[in-house]
C-alpha cells in the first residue's frame, strides 16, 4: 500500500497500530499484510493517494482491492452517493436502483439471465450450488 518507508509515527498513530495488534489476528483486517516498518493507519484518501492518521501521503496501489479503480472520493461517485443518501442508504427490499442494476448486469454478462443479490460469499456459494 505505501510507496515509501513510513515517516516517524506519532504516539497516537503507534497506539492505533498496537491496538490493532492486540485486537485483530496479526494486527490486520483480513489476509493483506504489510511489513511492520511501512505499516500504517489510513486516515483519509483522495484520488490515487492515501494519507495516514499523521497526514503523510502515499500512493495507494491497492485501491480497496479493486472497487476504487477510479480512486478515492471521485467527484462523480461522491455526487451519486450524496444524492442516494437523501433517499435512504440500505433497503433489504426491492428498490428502483437495485432493479436498474440488475438490468445493467444482465446486459453486461452474456450468460446472465437473472441476478441474485447476496449478503455474503457463503450465501452466494449456496445459491450457486
Amino acid at each position: 500500500m505505501a510507496t515509501q518507508k513510513s515517516k516517524s509515527r506519532s504516539t497516537s498513530h503507534q497506539r492505533l497500530l498496537d491496538i490493532a495488534q492486540e485486537t485483530m489476528p496479526g494486527g490486520i483486517i483480513g489476509t493483506f499484510t504489510v511489513p511492520e516498518d511501512i505499516n500504517l493507519v489510513a486516515g483519509r484518501g483522495k484520488g490515487s493517494k492515501i494519507y495516514d492518521v499523521d497526514g503523510n501521503e502515499y500512493i495507494d496501489y491497492v485501491l480497496g482491492s479493486g472497487p476504487l479503480i477510479i480512486g478515492h472520493g471521485h467527484p462523480s461517485v461522491v455526487k451519486a452517493i450524496n444524492e442516494q443518501m437523501q433517499n435512504g442508504t440500505t433497503f433489504y427490499s426491492l428498490n428502483e436502483p437495485i432493479i436498474k442494476l440488475s438490468q445493467e448486469l444482465i446486459s453486461a454478462i452474456p450468460c446472465a439471465e437473472k441476478i441474485r443479490f447476496c449478503s455474503s460469499g457463503s450465501e452466494a456459494t449456496f445459491y450457486a450450488l
